[in-house]
């Protein structure tokens, strides 16, 4: 792309690296790593004509929690108490008002392959939520 000095990069972040919530806080730090990675590339590869976006997808219809092992807590954690809530919070994105993974191609591809897609293209349940709370007091 460089030698070409024209390209994009799509990397998949997360609004959740907008937001934290409770027991996913690994889930957040790793994909606003992504984002501040590809904050990075995009400022680099300017001069080259390469763009960058982030896809930061809202809750979306897949199996990323169904192919997990369920949570588990030694009997002595102080969480254990919240063992239930520790696991609705690692399914929640999963539940019934996920964006169904067909309609999330359908709306965000067209926005990275248009001549000038956003930095960052921002869709899917809950997506608007989790930018306001970026901007809520803890």
């Amino acid at each position: 792309m460089i030698a070409r000095r024209q390209g994009l990069v799509a990397n998949i972040g997360s609004v959740s690296a907008f937001a934290t919530t409770p027991w996913v806080g690994y889930y957040g730090a790793s994909k606003a790593a992504v984002h501040v990675l590809s904050d990075t590339m995009r400022m680099e590869l300017a001069p080259f004509n390469v763009r960058v976006v982030v896809v930061a997808p809202g809750g979306i219809e897949y199996n990323i929690a169904s192919n997990q092992p369920e949570v588990t807590l030694a009997e002595d954690s102080p969480y254990k108490p919240a063992i239930e809530a520790i696991r609705a919070r690692v399914k929640y994105s999963q539940t019934g008002s996920s964006t169904p993974t067909d309609r999330f191609a359908r709306v965000v591809v067209p926005q990275i392959l248009s001549p000038s897609p956003r930095a960052y293209i921002i869709y899917g349940n809950c997506s608007t939520l989790f930018r306001l709370l970026e901007y809520l007091p803890l």
